[in-house]
């Protein structure tokens, strides 16, 4: 009996890493910098809105960032 609940609890397991890592998630917002404000979000309606002064660069491990200051 204490095989089987070990077993019964390893698969509920496996089964809910499988869903949780397979699951596809849409994004509410994505921000490409390419557009005219690189503020504007080409997906959703959320704008940055900083503070200070912002700088588009590129490098890095990602290819646009935009830093705020």
């Amino acid at each position: 009996m204490k095989y089987i609940n070990k077993l019964f609890t390893l698969t509920a397991v496996m089964i809910i890493t499988a869903v949780c890592a397979l699951a596809q998630v849409n994004p509410v917002v994505y921000y490409t910098f390419d557009l005219a404000n690189p503020l504007t979000p080409t997906i959703g309606t959320t704008n940055l809105s900083p503070t200070g002064t912002y700088d588009v660069s590129t490098g890095g491990q990602v290819g646009k960032y935009v830093s705020i200051t």
